[in-house]
């Protein structure tokens, strides 16, 4: 059994690596962007732009999976 996890992590290692460092990206942009803009846009509207990261990690990192809109 454990070999058979350790087959399944050492699969996903690539994955994981790819969504971690698209939403590092993503996070240091946004906290630029959130920094730079902080006064002139509405609270609203910034936590819109925050809610951008949520969808990122509900989405796949390529569209290139099974369950990407690309597929």
């Amino acid at each position: 059994m454990i070999e058979f996890l350790n087959h399944l992590g050492a699969d996903a290692l690539p994955c994981a690596r790819q969504i971690v460092w698209q939403t590092a990206l993503l996070v240091a942009v946004l906290s630029l962007l959130d920094l730079l803009v902080a006064r002139r846009l509405r609270s609203t509207l910034r936590c819109a732009l925050w809610l951008l990261v949520v969808v990122k990690l509900l989405l796949p990192p390529s569209l290139q999976f099974p369950t990407g809109a690309g597929f």
